[in-house]
């Protein structure tokens, strides 16, 4: 035998007892003016109650949604990938739950079409009527229970959509973070790169520095300590060139003038005339005219002398 056959009846005789307990309730807590306030209150407490439960299971819903948005939320700060599972498995788990209360529903009301009190065509008696009414009520119950669940499933929809959009915006600023962490390093780390570089070179450069110093001093010291030395050679160089230097040879035509002043007078003029073209006639003539007559004198008495003095002026020219 299938236990459901066993448990179905316990469940419906709770339910009802509870349906009973209820209704006495209401009717002992209604005020004593007769039958029908009894009924009235009957009616209207079953109407609150049930908007009560209504409300109840909404708020409940909607408190659980933003637990949940929330728990989500601060675990995605810790990681995104957990959250996107935890998620995942909360919408299958949504899901698995809607199909089953859709299916409870459908159950139930393919159960109420397949009783009597459906199947009955035209109410026959007073006592009829009650239960044509009552199940209009469970349809009308039915019907608002797919609608609340419907709504549900939308409300759970557009969460999906909230926390998808959070999550990829988490995402993006997660990306920009890590990049502006790893530039920040990066900057740190050529800054202390710098920072260390700066302080070998000025290092560097304080130790040369120091070294150029030293070494001038040591030239300066040098050069004072060696100064007389370097005096005192250049006296002796100076008397020994005196002593050794060998008065100019004067050879040729000068040989026969004796003033200095004269040869370089010669020089000149026999200069000018190779530079103007002369032939030895010509240069015989500008001679006689441009020279003292000593000078002329000693030439005319040499002539072989003096064109060979011309013609070395001329090599000069060539």
């Amino acid at each position: 035998m299938n236990r459901n056959d066993f448990r179905n009846p316990l469940i419906q005789s709770g339910i009802l007892l509870l349906v009973v307990f209820i209704f006495i309730s209401i009717v002992a807590s209604a005020p004593a003016d007769g039958f029908i306030a009894g009924i009235y209150a009957l009616v209207s407490g079953l109407i609150k109650g049930l908007l009560f439960v209504i409300a109840l299971s909404i708020a409940l819903l909607v408190s659980i949604a933003v637990l949940i948005g929330i728990f989500l939320l601060a675990a995605s700060f810790h990681s995104v990938d957990k959250a996107r599972a935890m998620w995942e498995h909360l919408k299958e788990s949504l899901d698995s739950l809607y199909r089953n209360g859709k299916d409870f529903s459908t159950a139930i009301w393919a159960k109420y079409k397949k009783s009597p009190a459906g199947d009955h065509q035209a109410p026959q008696s007073a006592m009829a009527a009650p239960a044509v009414k009552e199940g209009g009520t469970q349809k009308q119950d039915t019907l608002r229970i797919e609608e609340k669940l419907n709504t549900l499933g939308g409300q759970l929809s557009r969460l999906q959509t909230s926390f998808q959009a959070a999550e990829e915006q988490l995402a993006t600023m997660q990306t920009r973070l890590q990049t502006e962490l790893a530039s920040v390093t990066e900057f740190e780390k050529r800054l202390g790169e710098l920072e260390v570089s700066s302080a070998d070179l000025a290092s560097a450069v304080a130790s040369q520095a120091e070294k150029i110093v030293a070494a001038q001093t040591e030239f300066s010291t040098f050069a004072d300590s060696i100064k007389p030395s370097i005096d005192s050679l250049s006296s002796e160089i100076a008397v020994l060139h005196q002593k050794t230097s060998v008065p100019e040879v004067v050879s040729g035509i000068l040989s026969y003038i004796d003033a200095q002043e004269d040869r370089e007078t010669l020089t000149e003029k026999a200069e000018e005339a190779v530079s103007r073209g002369m032939t030895y006639a010509q240069t015989d003539e500008f001679f006689k005219k441009s020279l003292p007559a000593k000078v002329y004198k000693a030439l005319s008495e040499h002539p072989r002398l003096t064109k060979d003095f011309i013609r070395s002026i001329k090599k000069k020219f060539e």
